[in-house]
């Protein structure tokens, strides 16, 4: 049975299909319990470690007897399949994942296209990342110090996200959608000068000078008169560049993600898949891979199938339009 734990948004546990959040899954205690077992990525987490999440300074009386009624509760609503004992304490069971981890393999898939000059399918996975991350806010069940550290990790992945959305959507031609991730990472922090640049560029490439030059002094101004400070070197320069009404592309120094990625250095399988995916649609075999142990290989596959599909389908379309053409002259 395939559990995966979506951290993002709001707390949920999908298991076959079907989503349990709120009172379906348990009472706030029985959802912490979760949030925190999540937090550990299926390391073991300790009973008091546990206690003090769920109950705070406050523990019950027999906070060791409450902690397994509240575990025994959430394997009856989600089976044996979501948590399990340990020698220690309570752990996610094997299998289990994340919808945070499943956004950083797709982030680390997004970064490989990139870097195939691949913009286009960058795109698509950039996009699968986003709507696993949404706003990159993690449940309120994560509110407590203890979860500060994926708290920052969720928000640092999607910041990156955008960013690379943005650099691919410039580069396969989609302005508008590189203008939209831009603006959402400035709204997420008005002081993320990267974030302005991408904003910056998007705009120029569209056409829009003047609207990239209001961003530099937007942001120009807020720096100044809230931290004393001037925009950074790589700001200054694209402020020159717009203004010299330069030709602008995704390059410089910080085009490829600091976070971590689980993809990186797997351009090699993905170019072995890209062929076979191509190959299979070719002569309709069927195609079997076995990715058993390979870290990242789930979100590798499915980025390779995904982007296989929409190549078949942009050839079916040049196709189509290439009919159409010769059926008009």
């Amino acid at each position: 049975m395939t559990v995966r734990v979506a951290v993002c948004g709001r707390l949920t546990v999908v298991r076959d299909g079907e989503s349990l959040s709120g009172p379906r899954l348990g009472t706030r205690k029985a959802r912490v319990l979760t949030a925190a077992l999540a937090s550990a990525r299926g390391a073991s987490v300790s009973v008091d470690r546990l206690v003090e999440a769920v109950w705070g300074g406050t523990p019950p009386r027999d906070p060791h007897g409450n902690l397994a009624t509240l575990a025994s509760r959430l394997r009856r609503t989600a089976d044996d399949d979501l948590i399990v004992q340990t020698g220690a304490g309570y752990g996610l069971a094997p299998g289990v994942d994340l919808d945070l981890d499943a956004a950083t393999d797709l982030h680390g898939a997004a970064a490989a296209r990139l870097r195939r000059k691949e913009p286009t399918l960058a795109v698509a996975a950039a996009q699968r990342a986003l709507r696993l991350l949404g706003d990159g806010s993690l449940a309120e069940e994560f509110e407590d110090p203890w979860a500060e550290s994926l708290r920052r990790e969720a928000a640092t992945l999607t910041r990156e996200v955008r960013h690379l959305l943005a650099g691919a959507a410039v580069e396969s031609g989609r302005a508008d959608l590189a203008e939209q991730a831009a603006r959402d990472a400035v709204d997420a922090d008005p002081f993320d000068e990267r974030a302005h640049r991408d904003l910056m560029t998007a705009l120029a490439v569209d056409g829009q000078t003047a609207a990239a030059l209001d961003v530099y002094g937007g942001l120009a101004t807020r720096l100044a008169d809230e931290l004393g400070t001037d925009p950074d070197a790589d700001t200054q320069a694209l402020h020159v560049r717009v203004l010299r009404n330069e030709r602008l592309h995704r390059s410089g120094p910080d085009t490829q993600p600091e976070v971590r990625t689980l993809l990186v250095g797997r351009d090699t399988e993905l170019a072995t898949l890209d062929r076979a995916w191509a190959a299979a649609s070719v002569t309709g075999a069927e195609l079997v891979v076995w990715a058993f142990g390979w870290i990242g290989g789930r979100a590798l596959v499915t980025d390779s199938y995904e982007g296989a599909k929409e190549k078949v389908t942009e050839q079916k379309e040049r196709r189509a339009a290439k009919k159409a053409a010769e059926r008009e002259s």
